[in-house]
């Protein structure tokens, strides 16, 4: 599947992970578009390992929702 021109091939909408501190993954949002480079820059205890997970399929989300190329990552 290829990524249509403008669309973001990663996008994530109000993205929440479940977790034991209700703050952590709490509301992110954001469009990856092809060819662009991105890097997580947040304090120790803020969520980042977390988030990999769940656009990787591996943890699903609580709630909002996560596509890569259109697709909702199956979580194993």
């Amino acid at each position: 599947m290829t990524s249509t021109s403008g669309q973001p091939i990663v996008s994530i909408r109000n993205a929440q992970k479940v977790s034991c501190d209700p703050e952590v993954s709490k509301g992110v949002s954001l469009g990856i578009m092809k060819g662009e480079v991105i890097c997580t820059i947040n304090p120790s205890g803020s969520g980042k390992v977390d988030s990999d997970p769940c656009v990787n399929g591996l943890n699903d989300v609580r709630s909002g929702s996560i596509t890569v190329l259109g697709q909702e990552p199956v979580c194993r």
